[in-house]
């Protein structure tokens, strides 16, 4: 491992699953094919009906909402990352008590009913400031998100503008002091370009786009190059990636999404982070 990498702080990545057994049954029945409507790859068209049945609809339906409950007491302590559940470090022990308060409460709920089952898991593993595909996976996040909000600019979003923002601030509390200040002066940048964008748009009467080369984006700009210039001087830093590895994992995934796709889950609802 490098290191040199000082863009992310340590953490804990939180794989957390929640699942309901029970109450509802689903039957499948295959449908024949009109075979005017068939083509030459063979396979390619398939119709079937499938019956839902539950015993007890307002028990599944509030056995759904307690596992909801169970993983948002968990994952609110967590910033939501395409890669995963990212808790910081200094919010372990609280991260402790919501796992322990999540299970107690399906654990209580699973003695009440008669048709369903709730089962939540939360599975914690520790990732260094150094942990290089952490590291890059973080990059290429806040990457993405920094350059949606300069789209969003150059079109004049304010919705793009906004959403990119909001995500982007919530990366800050894994990231270390200097990247977090870049990305922290380019999330209030944006959302100040956005609110000249609806002022303008409400007070002179113009549309969005009619504005965009006016919009003072000189803040956001600087944050922007600022934040660019870290991330590169930290992907710099790192081992370069071993390509044949990355592409037999992706071929692995790919695989196994096939199987999934083809693997009926009856009498089971499932919510999964990771």
């Amino acid at each position: 491992m490098s290191t040199y990498t000082q863009i992310m702080r340590p953490g804990i990545l939180v794989a957390l699953r929640t699942r309901v057994s029970g109450g509802v049954h689903y039957a499948r029945t295959d449908l024949p094919v009109d075979p005017s409507e068939a083509d030459d790859a063979v396979g390619s068209i398939a119709r079937w009906e499938t019956i839902r049945t539950m015993e007890d609809p307002e028990e599944y339906k509030r056995a759904r909402e307690v596992g909801a409950l169970a993983s948002a007491a968990i994952s609110r302590l967590c910033i939501r990352t395409s890669f995963g559940l990212l808790c910081p470090t200094s919010r372990e022990e609280e991260l402790d008590l919501a796992i322990a308060a999540a299970r107690w409460n399906v654990d209580l709920w699973n003695t009440q009913t008669m048709h369903t089952t709730v089962t939540v898991n939360a599975i914690k593993g520790r990732i260094a400031d150094n942990d290089e595909e952490a590291v890059r996976s973080l990059i290429a996040e806040a990457t993405e998100l920094v350059e949606r909000m300069d789209q969003g600019l150059a079109r004049a979003d304010v919705q793009v503008i906004r959403d990119a923002a909001s995500r982007a601030r919530k990366l800050i509390g894994i990231m270390d002091n200097q990247a977090a200040d870049s990305i922290s002066a380019a999330v209030d940048a944006a959302r100040q370009a956005a609110r000249e964008i609806v002022r303008r748009v409400d007070t002179e009467g113009k549309r969005a786009e009619d504005i965009v080369g006016t919009v003072n984006r000189e803040a956001f700009d600087g944050a922007r190059f600022a934040f660019l210039d870290i991330a590169k001087t930290e992907l710099d830093s790192l081992p370069a990636v071993d390509v044949q590895r990355m592409a037999e994992i992706e071929a692995y995934r790919q695989t196994n999404l096939v199987r999934s796709a083809d693997t009926s889950t009856e009498d089971t609802t499932e919510t999964e982070e990771a």
